[in-house]
């Protein structure tokens, strides 16, 4: 009795121990160039990630804050548990309203595209993992606003995103897949842990403006009629394969909106307009 007494309590201690390590990075400004001490981008944010952490968001300012890609995209994301929570920004609220109601979220961090700022995955994922890949699910053109490789368990919520159909990081040009996720191949991890499922994107909206509940569009300036703000395709999930064609690593399973056994499935809703 007293060995196992000593277990638990050593377990215990090692459990707390990885969860007094994982750490809430709160952004803090709208300014992805302002590197200031004191201030916290979306950019620093997403560098500082390790596993477990949490991306939050208390932004000074009443209304809803637009914060624009910066030139070559965001880094890549390749943590595990990691969570990106647009519903900490204040006045920020979850939808309460059944499926069939109208959604009454109050997203107040936007996440705009519109310049056409975005990461080529495979060129991100290439220069992250130090290796040449023949035979992922995409090529360089595969454009992704928020990209994820190898790290398991991501959410992100809360979120209004808007951007052009196609964008570059500078040096490639491609169709926008606003949130992509990427196994990594067997070859490269063979543990085939790195496989990037278990994500989970819920609450967020694609196509409408955040301020009125309406779509986010352009003015019609060239007599086309308007431009609706939205990617390629709003989530894209890739696999991978070894080198030769074989081994096929998926990054699944993974949910849309609302979880199996939800507690709140009202706030999980989805608005995808694309």
């Amino acid at each position: 009795m007293k060995k196992l007494t000593q277990y638990a309590i050593v377990t215990f201690l090692l459990i707390l121990a990885a969860s007094s390590q994982a750490k809430i990075i709160v952004v803090n400004t709208v300014d992805n160039a302002n590197f200031n001490s004191g201030v916290t981008n979306l950019v620093t944010a997403i560098n500082a990630l390790a596993d477990g952490d949490t991306i939050a968001f208390n932004i000074p300012g009443t209304g809803v804050h637009q914060i624009d890609t910066p030139a070559g995209g965001y880094p890549l994301i390749t943590k595990n548990n990691v969570t990106i929570d647009g519903y900490t920004q204040p006045t920020a609220v979850p939808n309460s309203n059944p499926i069939h109601a109208a959604n009454n979220a109050q997203i107040k961090i936007l996440l705009s595209s519109t310049n056409g700022n975005c990461l080529s995955m495979e060129g991100s994922i290439e220069a992250f993992a130090g290796v040449t890949y023949d035979n992922l699910g995409f090529g360089y053109t595969e454009m992704a606003i928020l990209g994820f490789f190898r790290g398991t368990n991501a959410l992100v919520r809360g979120l209004a995103i808007q951007s052009a159909p196609q964008g570059t990081d500078g040096t490639y040009t491609g169709d926008i897949k606003s949130i992509a996720f990427c196994p990594d191949s067997l070859e490269v991890s063979p543990s085939g842990l790195a496989n990037c499922a278990n994500w989970r994107v819920s609450g967020c909206w694609w196509g409408l403006d955040p301020v009125t509940g309406q779509l986010a569009t352009t003015p019609d300036w060239q007599g086309n009629g308007p431009t609706v703000w939205i990617p390629a395709i709003c989530i894209a999930a890739y696999r991978t394969r070894n080198n030769d064609g074989s081994a096929s690593q998926f990054a699944s399973p993974a949910t849309i909106g609302v979880a199996k056994n939800s507690g709140n499935p009202s706030a999980d809703f989805d608005v995808i307009i694309t």
